[in-house]
């Protein structure tokens, strides 16, 4: 066999999730010749030991290909494998926008940290509340910018999605728990002072 064909049989042994025949495979292949191929597909496919023996034979280029297909595809514990590789807040986070917009939920809260939810004009939760994918929404809430999702979602549809009412729940929630905390904040000083007394 040539180093070729062992590549090509890495890449087949990576997308059914081999990790064996991975870690065997690997010494004999060429990494310019699989140009990270096996790790894309073994994150695409969410084979996780696989992606942890590819990463350091793959060229760091492919990283956030291979995180981006993890996300899109649900596969939570690759996505965390793989967002210690890569710069998650590539093309505009687009790992996040693509977990939101498809619900993978779990994705989305391992890339909110790593990321940038606001980026694109908060495009994740834009993506999320197109697609009615609540979990991802409440995910994205708090660290969105809410107002510009509101007045993109305006802007795109004449009527209004069903998430946009459940937007407006979420912020007026927002804001009697706000208010809440300023009350009690109030009353704690209040009863400060009559201790002090």
């Amino acid at each position: 066999m040539n180093i070729i064909q062992f590549t090509e049989l890495l890449l087949e042994a990576a997308e059914r999730g081999n990790d064996n025949h991975v870690k065997d495979l690997i010494p004999h292949s060429n990494s310019f010749y699989d140009d990270g191929r096996s790790l894309i597909v073994a994150a695409e496919n969410g084979h996780v030991e696989c992606v942890r023996l590819l990463v350091p034979f793959s060229d760091p280029q492919n990283y956030f290909l291979a995180l981006y297909k993890a996300a899109s595809n649900g596969h939570a514990q690759c996505v965390e494998e793989l967002i210690n590789h890569c710069n998650p807040s590539e093309n505009n986070s687009s790992a996040l926008q693509i977990a939101a917009g498809l619900g993978h939920t779990e994705c989305v809260k391992l890339l909110i940290p790593v990321s940038d939810p606001t980026a694109d004009d908060s495009a994740a939760l834009q993506a999320a509340c197109e697609y009615g994918r609540y979990g991802a929404i409440d995910a994205l809430f708090d660290v969105s910018d809410v107002q510009a999702v509101l007045e993109s979602l305006h802007k795109k549809h004449s009527d209004r999605p069903a998430c946009w009412q459940y937007l407006e729940e979420k912020i007026s929630q927002r804001q009697k728990q706000l208010l809440n905390n300023k009350l009690n904040n109030i009353v704690a000083t209040k009863r400060l002072s009559y201790r002090k007394m």
